[in-house]
């Protein structure tokens, strides 16, 4: 019983407290402020909902693309694996495929 007695006494303080900064805030929104609030939100719920669309592959699909990278990668290595050798191997030494492989293999600590 006390404890509902001070319940209702807080709560009645709280009635009779003085207003905060804000209680006095009166915002009048008209229809065209809304409609046009609507109108944005609506837009934006269509581009989230196209982007989340757009980004479900089905599983086949992923597969495709996964493979699609994998294969750009490939197509990449000559050039990435031409411009190491003359990185680290002097072309002017002409040194022949064997050579320039043990040389390879030297420079990163492998054994031959």
């Amino acid at each position: 019983l006390e404890r509902a007695e001070e319940l209702k006494l807080v709560a009645a303080q709280a009635d009779s407290a003085a207003p905060s900064e804000v209680d006095d805030w009166v915002e009048d929104f008209d229809e065209e402020d809304t409609g046009a609030w609507q109108a944005e939100l609506e837009e934006l719920q269509a581009k989230r909902d196209a982007r989340a669309n757009a980004t479900v592959l089905t599983e086949a699909e992923a597969r495709e693309e996964a493979k699609q990278a994998h294969y750009s990668r490939l197509y990449k290595l000559p050039r990435l694996i031409d411009e190491t050798l003359s990185t680290w191997i002097d072309p002017a030494e002409d040194l022949s495929d064997k050579q320039i492989f043990q040389e390879l293999l030297r420079l990163m600590g492998l054994p031959d």
